[in-house]
């Protein structure tokens, strides 16, 4: 399901965030030369996807370089846990109790959601590789004629789309890919588990 729901939301300036260091600078290279978006273009794909996996860890490797640089930047980091898949390098945005991603009960962002956006689009800018942003959300605890988890986690993914466009670091025309998952891909049993609320931020191969 492509979301193409239009939103009210708050869009924000990078000027207004933490301007973050390099942290891993060496490792940015690194992705940098073997990301291109060549891949299938060798006739060796092992040596490829090889290749790609190392530039997702350097990527990995960036995330882990930003901890300690400030109490903010630690806060956002809390809520991102990164994974090599055959799809590609996902990056899992979630919400902690008492720290949201959105407003209650809306798609409109979370002054957290927007720092963790763009802390991860600051990352990424490096690399060429499409993006594929998903958005997931918990079973409600009623259940309702008109459920609307499907609408809730499309909207979701949809206002991420919109925050990496804000940074003005990623270019939209990566973003190849917009989709909501409703409650169908729960990250905890307890399906209505504040953790299952989240976006998945796709590198994709």
């Amino acid at each position: 399901m492509v979301a193409t729901v239009p939103l009210e939301g708050s869009v924000f300036s990078k000027d207004a965030l933490p301007q973050n260091g390099t942290g891993a600078s060496s490792l940015r290279t690194t992705a940098q030369n073997q990301v291109r978006g060549d891949m299938g273009r060798s006739d060796n794909d092992g040596g490829e996807a090889a290749a790609q996996d190392e530039a997702f860890e350097s990527l990995n490797a960036e995330f882990v370089g930003r901890g300690g640089e400030s109490h903010v930047m630690e806060n956002a980091l809390e809520h991102i846990i990164t994974r090599v898949t055959d799809e590609g390098l996902v990056i899992d945005i979630f919400t902690i109790e008492d720290q949201a991603l959105f407003e209650p009960g809306t798609a409109i962002s979370t002054d957290l959601l927007e720092l963790v956006v763009y802390l991860i689009a600051d990352i990424v800018k490096t690399v060429r590789n499409g993006i594929a942003i998903e958005g997931h959300v918990p079973t409600g605890a009623i259940v309702l004629a008109n459920n609307p988890v499907w609408d809730d986690s499309t909207k979701a993914a949809n206002a991420v789309r919109k925050l990496f466009e804000a940074t003005e670091l990623v270019d939209e025309a990566r973003i190849l890919r917009v989709t909501g998952h409703a409650s169908l891909e729960p990250k905890q049993s307890d399906t209505m588990s504040v953790r299952n609320n989240r976006i998945e931020v796709i590198m994709l191969r």
